[in-house]
């Protein structure tokens, strides 16, 4: 039963990552909420395994991530004053 919400939780959440933002922030949010019912997922069926150490290391992996996010933002911010998506060139 736990295990169903969390899933339409991670669906939702992969929704609201699909819909097109404007600011930097409400996309790195969307993510680590995305992030988070992962680890929820996992916490639960690794529980079951008896592996639950595996967890750390995504885990770590998850806060780096994090910290590359922010310092982009940082990043962005003082280069071009706002964190909008809309001022910065996509392109490849």
């Amino acid at each position: 039963m736990q295990i169903s919400k969390l899933i339409i939780i991670y669906i939702l959440s992969i929704y609201i990552y699909s819909m097109k933002f404007n600011k930097f922030i409400m996309t790195l949010i969307s993510i680590e909420i995305l992030m988070l019912t992962t680890v929820s997922i996992m916490l639960i069926l690794l529980s079951k395994l008896n592996l639950e150490f595996m967890i750390i290391y995504f885990l770590v992996i998850m806060v780096s991530e994090s910290v590359l996010g922010l310092s982009l933002l940082i990043l962005m911010s003082r280069i071009y004053n706002n964190d909008s998506l809309s001022v910065m060139n996509m392109k490849w």
